[in-house]
């Protein structure tokens, strides 16, 4: 799936882009970070955003533990009636210092949707997860990755960041799907390289494969360490990720987004 470029307000550009463009190396730096006439540094090591759709659930506390014992930040998309259903387990997210976006309040496909239930899908779901965890939404991610013109209409004229996709290049089969902690292991590490956003989910379909297979999260993590990955968190791009799809987004680390 692919998608066309967004164009938020420019005041929404600047605010969201000042954090993000903080670190970039200053004009006339030579390439991997070297200073002109100086010796050359390694280049950083590769980072990736673990991205959780469709939470919260009952599943979301077993995802935090976990991300909080590797200190890794992530970045969910949240389901606003799932938001309204565990509003404590929203507000955990929040306080752990993660990373929140829009995922649209039914999960509907948008390009089967009205305008209006477009434009309420959207603003009920900012509306619930800003009374619950006092963050309100800048990314927003498609259900099933389908974007439409009424909701881009929404998220351009409410000065979000859309159509946030994901980088998946394998045949191996999502978390969603019900492969099994090594399934999912093999999921997540097969499709890792530098930048990507690698789909997952706390809710909806995965709740079906019990909590046992949640256990990946803690195996992939390790296996990526040894890697030599990072993991970040992810923020608005002043242009597209040929990683993800074209999605103008980007993976910082969590302090270049303001994540304590």
């Amino acid at each position: 799936m692919t998608t066309r470029r967004r164009v938020p307000a420019a005041a929404a550009v600047v605010a969201l882009a000042l954090a993000v463009l903080a670190g970039a190396p200053r004009a006339g730096a030579a390439p991997g970070g070297a200073a002109p006439g100086g010796p050359a540094t390694a280049a950083p090591a590769p980072i990736v955003a673990l991205t959780f759709d469709d939470g919260p659930s009952t599943l979301t506390p077993q995802v935090l533990k976990i991300l909080a014992k590797h200190k890794v930040k992530a970045t969910f998309f949240m389901q606003g009636s799932h938001v309204a259903a565990y509003p404590d387990i929203a507000r955990q997210v929040a306080r752990k210092g993660h990373v929140i976006g829009n995922h649209s309040y039914t999960h509907p496909r948008f390009t089967e949707i009205s305008d209006e239930q477009a434009d309420n899908e959207i603003m009920s779901t900012n509306a619930v997860i800003t009374a619950t965890t006092g963050v309100t939404p800048v990314l927003f991610r498609y259900p099933f990755g389908e974007e439409s013109d009424a909701g881009n209409r929404v998220i351009r004229r409410e000065q979000m960041w859309g159509g946030v996709l994901w980088h998946w290049s394998t045949s191996n089969a999502g978390d969603y799907s019900c492969p099994g902690r090594k399934g999912v292991v093999k999921y997540v590490t097969g499709n890792a390289t530098d930048q990507a956003l690698i789909l997952l989910h706390d809710g909806n379909d995965v709740l079906g494969c019990g909590a046992r297979q949640m256990r990946y999260l803690d195996d992939a993590i390790t296996a990526l360490k040894k890697q030599g990955y990072r993991f970040g968190v992810v923020v608005p791009a002043d242009g597209p990720s040929t990683v993800n799809q074209q999605s103008w987004v980007k993976v910082v680390e969590p302090s270049a987004a303001g994540v304590r």
